[in-house]
């Protein structure tokens, strides 16, 4: 199997326009139905694993002065960043992959 020369894609591409955009809108489509469910289980994973995290270093804190507060208020920090950068997450197309067959 040879590779096709890049007029003849170019040709193929334009021949079927139509129906890759109308694909690429669907696809856009089903993107945004789902994404808010992908920002909730992201923003689970990130909460679950942070905050257990603060939690530690909160009990640590308690029998370890070597734990400073300052080190608890980053991971604090950084978790509501997480937060709020899963919160502001939108879709994107980034490619579209053309596979072609002769």
């Amino acid at each position: 199997m040879e590779p096709l020369k890049p007029e003849m894609v170019r040709q193929v591409i334009r021949a079927r326009e139509k129906l890759l955009r109308k694909m690429s809108e669907a696809s856009e489509k089903l993107a945004e139905k789902i994404a808010p469910g992908v920002r909730e289980a992201a923003r689970e994973s990130a909460l679950l694993s942070l905050g257990g995290e603060i939690d530690r270093l909160k009990s640590l804190s308690a029998v370890n002065p070597n734990v400073r507060p300052e080190e608890i208020a980053l991971l604090e920090s950084h978790r509501d960043e997480v937060r709020q950068q899963i919160d502001d997450a939108v879709i994107r197309l980034d490619s579209l992959r053309v596979i072609v067959c002769t």
